[in-house]
């Protein structure tokens, strides 16, 4: 089928993560973005309903997105951030390990765009600032999420994680 596209979220235990069947080399792993979690912060029996007055005014924040059309773009000040995101990224590929890691680092580039375009519609939902001109913030923001999940991959397959997320988080 001509210009098809599939997004799809997947929950599973480290174990399935780490069949070797499934190999990041091989396509299928290194399209997805990994998360790991040491614990449950909190447990949630049954979600409440959203406040009917709240998720109106969030679905309204949002709406507009559909309208967005047209090209995205970096700004002339994250364009520096993304050179050196760029030849960082070929230095670890050159110096990975695995052929595993050099294929999800051959990815990086692509998420952390695809990222920087879903967080700067986000802030412009949230604020009055445009759309379709990535931000520095924004751009250094998807790129330390996708460091993130290049380490929670490691980590899965056994290495360290470190707190690239958690930079995230604090964003």
């Amino acid at each position: 089928v001509p210009g098809t596209s599939l997004n799809l979220i997947l929950g599973c235990t480290f174990s399935a993560l780490r069949d070797h069947r499934i190999q990041a080399k091989d396509g299928l792993r290194r399209r997805f973005l990994n998360y790991t979690s040491t614990g449950s912060d909190r447990v949630i029996y049954y979600p409440e309903s959203p406040n009917p007055e709240t998720w109106a005014k969030l679905v309204q924040l949002f709406k507009q997105i559909l309208e967005f059309k047209g090209e995205v773009i970096l700004s002339e000040a994250a364009k520096p951030i993304w050179e050196e995101f760029q030849r960082s990224n070929r230095e670890q590929r050159q110096e990975a390990e695995s052929e595993e890691l050099e294929s999800l680092l051959c990815e990086s580039p692509s998420h952390a765009l695809k990222l920087s375009m879903i967080f700067q519609a986000a802030r412009s939902a949230a604020g009055n600032i445009p759309w379709n001109v990535i931000s520095p913030e924004t751009l250094q923001l998807a790129i330390s999420h996708v460091q993130g999940c290049v380490e929670a991959a490691e980590s899965i397959d056994g290495s360290n994680q470190s707190e690239h997320l958690q930079e995230v988080e604090e964003f």
